[in-house]
């Protein structure tokens, strides 16, 4: 009878040990689990970050030309805001042909004189309260 109690006594260490080996088992499937659905969430994650970046790729692009386009309308201000107010001040009354003759003229005038403007000059892409606000300070 001894020899039954003490093997019933190894089976159960055995069974007891294949338990804990089961229940160790299932936590590490549940860690799998949790593991690969990470994953999945990380892939998708990476995935929307590329496609943010390689959106972004272009929005530096356009703001790199933006701002050289600012700069060079800045450097310009003095001259275009000068043939402007010219030509609102005195060009007014006479034809269209005359007024870009003495508009050419002006813009000349101003290289000749070191004063930075643009080739060509409009009203509308002159820097102005109504436009380019930022450029110009409240007197």
């Amino acid at each position: 009878m001894d020899a039954l109690a003490e093997k019933q006594a190894e089976l159960k260490a055995v069974l007891d040990r294949l338990q804990l080996l089961n229940d160790d088992l299932d936590l590490k499937k549940q860690k799998l689990q949790e593991l690969e659905e990470a994953k999945e969430m990380c892939e998708k994650k990476l995935v929307r970050a590329e496609k943010l970046l390689g959106g972004l790729g272009g929005e530096k692009t356009r703001w790199t030309q933006s701002a050289k386009d600012l700069s060079d309308l800045f450097d310009n201000v003095a001259g275009d805001v000068l043939v402007s107010a010219g030509v609102v001040a005195y060009l007014g009354p006479f034809t269209a042909d005359f007024r870009l003759e003495q508009i050419a003229k002006w813009v000349d005038g101003c290289h000749k004189l070191e004063i930075p403007c643009s080739q060509t000059i409009s009203l509308a892409g002159t820097p102005g309260r109504n436009g380019h606000s930022a450029l110009i300070p409240l007197l």
